[in-house]
């Protein structure tokens, strides 16, 4: 069983299976960084109101 499983093994062949697994991969982490960088805008902007807030209740 061992010997029919290394006969088929070509780690040097890219099978269809891993290349649209890497496709996969690619696209989700360019969606992961794409909402990570909302994120990121939308704490800004908040830690801007927050600042504004602050000066105008402290008479500023």
């Amino acid at each position: 069983m061992v010997q029919d499983a290394l006969a088929h093994y070509q780690p040097d062949v890219e099978s269809l299976a891993w290349r649209k697994k890497q496709s996969r991969i690619e696209y989700l982490c360019k969606e992961r960084d794409a909402a990570l960088d909302e994120i990121q805008g939308c704490q800004n902007y908040v830690e801007e109101l927050e600042q504004e807030l602050t000066q105008l209740e402290s008479g500023d």
